[in-house]
């Protein structure tokens, strides 16, 4: 199943702490109680959805939304290459919904991912586990139209090493997607999400544990421009994407009687990258890039106004590589991974499966 790795490429913030500028050398106690001392910092009182909340969205929305939108464009540009005669084993893209000319095809899948993320700035320190699962059916209409549904299911792990702490969100999406395939070359694919959490997060201060649980929601819209060409037995591809992705965490009270307020976290997030491809009988060997860039960001400070900032990287780039299997016109399956390279005191890599039924 040919289609652009577009894999979790989007790790939202780059953690980190920097001295505000002209503040005067010495301590100061900022008004959400942390400590400062040349951008040295003791953030116990600080809870863990503050920090991880832009995190958690760019790791999970983008993870649904490659999935979703990456069975959407493959399934609109076999169903194109199923019109014009192509043959799955010939064809640039492998094993999605087959069906005549003028027919319906289903199309039933799969996909599962782990995901490892770790901030590295010493003061902010994190890691996180996601392990993210979709199950979807889409419809190709006429070869050349396909519209979809998709469940989602998220558990997130994140140990909150700034704090002493832990956060663990679970939560479930549903996303219906529409793609269609313009010409032999190009696909756009549309897709939306739309999802309920819940949070629960521990943190150690004074000596004690402060415990605290939250709801949120989660929506996100993704529009990605699909294109396909091969060079004798090479394939080629190429990706232009735009991801928006919002969570908003409901306001709670901590165990310890402290008020935590109602908070949003938007995302949006522009992608270009490349694939290239070598077709065998059954296997599909490829190796992917993407470049990122963050359209927005709002700038977050520990300690309101006069705290101290945390940095942000807009840019990041992923390199991707797998293998796509394609045992008939009915069974397919890829197995692949990405590393994220280039965004300052982060680290993400990640692993995943797909299988996928075509009647």
């Amino acid at each position: 199943m040919k289609q652009l790795s577009r894999g979790a490429i989007r790790l939202f913030l780059s953690i980190g702490l920097v001295a505000v500028a002209g503040q005067e050398a010495g301590a100061f106690v900022s008004n959400d109680g942390c400590t400062y001392l040349h951008a040295k910092i003791n953030c116990s009182s600080v809870e863990g959805s503050f920090v991880m909340a832009p995190k958690a969205l760019k790791l999970g929305a983008s993870r649904t939304a490659d999935s979703v939108g990456g069975h959407a464009a493959g399934a609109a540009n076999q169903g194109f290459s199923k019109l014009r005669g192509h043959s799955p084993d010939s064809d640039i893209i492998h094993g999605f919904a087959t069906g005549e000319a003028g027919g319906v095809g289903v199309g039933l899948w799969g996909n599962g991912s782990f995901t490892d993320a770790e901030t590295d700035f010493t003061t902010l320190r994190s890691q996180t586990d996601l392990i993210n699962g979709s199950i979807g059916i889409d419809f190709l209409l006429d070869n050349r139209f396909v519209l979809g549904i998709a469940a989602t299911y998220e558990d997130s792990e994140t140990a909150t090493t700034f704090n002493s702490g832990q956060n663990d969100t679970t939560g479930y999406m549903v996303s219906p997607y529409a793609a269609v395939a313009v010409d032999e070359f190009v696909t756009l694919d549309l897709s939306f999400g739309y999802g309920l959490f819940d949070a629960d997060q521990r943190r150690r201060s004074g000596g004690s544990t402060i415990t605290s649980s939250y709801d949120m929601e989660r929506t996100f819209a993704a529009v990605n421009l699909n294109t396909y060409g091969n060079i004798d037995n090479w394939s080629f591809s190429g990706l232009f994407g735009l991801l928006y992705a919002r969570d908003a965490l409901d306001d709670y009270v901590e165990s310890a009687g402290r008020n935590v307020s109602r908070e949003t976290v938007e995302l949006l997030q522009s992608s270009v990258g490349v694939e290239v491809s070598y077709p065998f009988q059954v296997v599909e060997p490829y190796i992917s890039g993407i470049w990122e860039y963050d359209l927005n960001h709002e700038e977050r400070r520990t300690g309101g106004g006069n705290g101290v900032a945390l940095p942000y990287d807009d840019n990041a780039f992923n390199v991707g590589g797998g293998l796509r299997f394609t045992f008939n016109e009915t069974v397919s399956a890829e197995l692949g991974g990405y590393a994220i390279l280039e965004r300052d005191d982060e680290e993400e890599y990640s692993a995943s499966g797909n299988l996928r039924f075509d009647f």
